[in-house]
C-alpha cells in the first residue's frame, strides 16, 4: 500500500541526486511512496514498474489533452534462437 512520505528540500540539493535523470529522481520518490516502514516494496519489480509508469503515462496523456491508447502490458521480447 502506498504511503505518504515527506520529501525534504535537501533532497534536491544532494550531489548524488543531481547526477540522476529526471525520470530516475521520480522513480526514486515513487519507491519511497510504495515502500513500507522497513523499505520493502511488496510487489514484484515488474508489477511496481507497470503501476508506476502507467500512472505517469496516463497523466501525461491527460495533460496533453489527448485520448490515451489502450493499455499494453510490459512483456519481454521472445528469444530468437
Amino acid at each position: 500500500m502506498a504511503r505518504n512520505r515527506i520529501i525534504k528540500p535537501e533532497f534536491w540539493a544532494d550531489a548524488k541526486v543531481g547526477r540522476l535523470s529526471f525520470g530516475a529522481r521520480l522513480l526514486y520518490i515513487a519507491m519511497w511512496n510504495f515502500a513500507d516502514d522497513y523499505g520493502i516494496i511488496s510487489a514484484s519489480p515488474r508489477v511496481f514498474a507497470e503501476t508506476f509508469f502507467e500512472m505517469i503515462i496516463r497523466r501525461a496523456w491527460r495533460l496533453a489533452g489527448l485520448t490515451r491508447p489502450a493499455r499494453r502490458s510490459i512483456r519481454p521480447a521472445a528469444a530468437k534462437c
